[in-house]
């Protein structure tokens, strides 16, 4: 459940305000479309055709002038198939992981979004166009993550605005031992959402992977990410558990 405030004079406090008082850093959620509008994703949007059953449940940071698409390093491409090692099943061979890795960073993914090893950028793992520029990921993150929060909300932009904790690609000795396990408030699953059930529809994991969690770390040239606080909920008190990025959340 979502924090419960009390203040020792009886009085009230806006919502903004009594996020002030919490300590951070703080764990919270990123929420999905039946959480902030009653409906699912595909009919929130106007634009998806009926006959399209699926689409990415992605968004972008809200992105400051000098935030851009990371550069992966070598070591940062080889760690993240390591993360991809680390949740396939053991029934699934290397050229299983490898087609999943491939197919979760094509070009028309948002995670990449033309910037990938089949839009003529290089990709070690895949053997791909090993002659030009490392191919490059996208300040994403897909809706249900759980993330941590680093201070209280902001005014920017015309709207409130969280900071949460990201993994700065200049700085790979802070993230390239990490699993994904352990380390689930920066490394988030890669979400699809479903049109059925009606009305609301379902998230699951990319199936690509054998339905096991497809990892995406939060990689960044900076050292905090930007989102909208209404899409925030935040962890209850010595809440610790992860919370299940799907929905309907079980």
């Amino acid at each position: 459940m979502d924090l419960v405030f009390h203040r020792a004079d009886g009085g009230t406090l806006g919502f903004v305000e009594r996020l002030h008082e919490i300590t951070y850093p703080h764990m919270a959620q990123l929420k999905n479309h039946v959480q902030m509008f009653g409906k699912s994703i595909l009919y929130c949007d106007p634009v998806v055709p009926l006959w399209q059953s699926s689409i990415p449940s992605v968004r972008q940071y809200l992105q400051d002038s000098d935030q851009y698409a990371v550069t992966l390093t070598p070591d940062a491409e080889a760690w993240m198939f390591e993360l991809f090692k680390e949740t396939a099943p053991i029934t699934m061979t290397l050229t299983d992981i490898k087609k999943c890795f491939a197919s979760t960073f094509d070009g028309a993914r948002a995670f990449c979004n033309k910037t990938a090893w089949n839009n003529g950028y290089k990709s070690i793992v895949l053997g791909e166009n090993l002659s030009s520029k490392m191919w490059k990921l996208q300040p994403t993150i897909c809706h249900g993550a759980t993330i941590e929060i680093l201070r209280p909300p902001f005014w920017k932009m015309n709207q409130w605005q969280v900071s949460f904790r990201v993994l700065n690609i200049n700085r790979p000795d802070e993230f390239l031992n990490m699993n994904y396990r352990d380390n689930r408030t920066v490394i988030f699953e890669a979400i699809n959402w479903y049109r059925y059930p009606l009305p609301y529809g379902k998230a699951d994991p990319f199936p690509k992977l054998d339905w096991k969690p497809v990892p995406i770390p939060l990689l960044s040239n900076k050292d905090e990410g930007h989102l909208e606080l209404d899409w925030i909920s935040f962890y209850g008190y010595g809440e610790t558990k992860i919370r299940n990025p799907r929905w309907p959340q079980v």
